[in-house]
């Protein structure tokens, strides 16, 4: 599997289709069975909302590409452990997002089928830098919600951000507490090497639903 680039937007990276390209291409040629993503866009929690934001930044890449040079398309999903889970357009449309996305690919050209996967997804405890204070049961609720939500919503493939063990820029912000066993650093930390209850949530639920067919799942109740 490759992927090439992170969070590209017309923006600061209006060449981006010819990267994809290229890369799709050259890959291909020297490994015609692997699998190609392409970048995913970011989470868009702006005041815009992500419908708009995407249609802005990110769907412009996937109108010059036109349905080609991609097997797997990849978008990023954080925020708080306030219902974020159901990837909706919060302060937007209210879309769902995944439907919102795979419109966006099959109006461009892509198949209705290509798997969509959320690279980066991110929970966190503690209370980092413009953030407000979760608990550790809290972000390991929501880290479950997440990864049942989006499987059965048809999300192929998730990966926590970024690994098991805490810390990033450790400058005390999001990415610095999402993990799932602390590093020692910063406030609430309750020391190097203890597992949070994410941790223990996150073995549970893959030990269950290791194996599950999701393609069978039955909704009783959304959200």
């Amino acid at each position: 599997y490759w992927q090439v680039g992170n969070e590209p937007s017309v923006l600061y990276k209006s060449d981006f289709d010819d990267l994809q390209r290229i890369t799709y291409l050259a890959i291909k040629e020297a490994c015609p069975e692997c699998t190609v993503l392409i970048a995913g866009p970011h989470g868009y929690f702006s005041n815009l909302g992500y419908v708009s934001s995407f249609n802005y930044n990110f769907k412009p890449i996937l109108v010059d590409l036109a349905g080609q040079y991609v097997d797997v398309m990849d978008f990023h999903w954080y925020g708080c452990a306030d219902g974020r889970y159901r990837l909706k357009d919060w302060g937007g449309t209210g879309q769902d997002v995944v439907d919102f996305i795979r419109s966006a690919l099959t109006d461009n050209g892509f198949d209705a089928n290509i798997p969509i996967w959320i690279t980066e997804m991110g929970s966190y405890s503690g209370v980092p830098e413009f953030q407000p204070f979760q608990t550790e049961r809290q972000q390991a609720m929501d880290y479950f919600k997440r990864y049942i939500y989006s499987l059965s919503n048809g999300v192929d493939k998730i990966f926590i951000a970024f690994g098991l063990m805490e810390g990033f820029k450790h400058d005390d912000r999001y990415f610095d507490h999402t993990g799932l066993i602390y590093d020692g650093e910063f406030a609430y930390d309750q020391g190097l090497g203890v597992k949070k209850l994410a941790y223990y949530t996150y073995k549970k639920m893959t030990e269950n639903l290791e194996g599950a067919d999701w393609s069978t799942i039955t909704k009783l109740r959304d959200g």
